[in-house]
């Protein structure tokens, strides 16, 4: 397989890199390589993170399907779907059960 790799620099503190260093060398390997491998998992991990995220405001209604599929750039799956329609459904029977209280309340039937 062919990966197509692209060139970043960056700017970091002396003790920061001393520190990376320090890690690569006692681990054997190039500071390049452990960089690479880190931001990876650290990239990987967010990325994880910020799609658990938007899943749950897809699911709460806080996002559209619309904009899930924009910002995640996949559509939502069924499982999702399912979801956002039992959370509504509850939502919509916990505020009938409210409102049949608080009429027993006001009017005593």
């Amino acid at each position: 397989m062919l990966y197509v790799t692209v060139q970043m620099n960056m700017r970091l503190s002396e003790k920061l890199i001393s520190d990376i260093d320090f890690v690569a060398q006692i681990l054997g390997v190039t500071r390049s390589e452990w960089l690479k491998v880190k931001f990876a998992e650290f990239v990987k991990e967010q990325k994880e993170i910020l799609l658990e995220e938007l899943e749950m405001k897809f699911v709460r209604e806080q996002i559209t399907e619309t904009e899930f599929k924009k910002k995640a750039g996949y559509a939502p799956t069924k499982a999702m779907m399912y979801a956002q329609k039992q959370i509504k459904q509850a939502a919509q029977n916990y505020l009938s059960d409210m409102t049949n209280k608080a009429l027993k309340r006001k009017y005593g039937y």
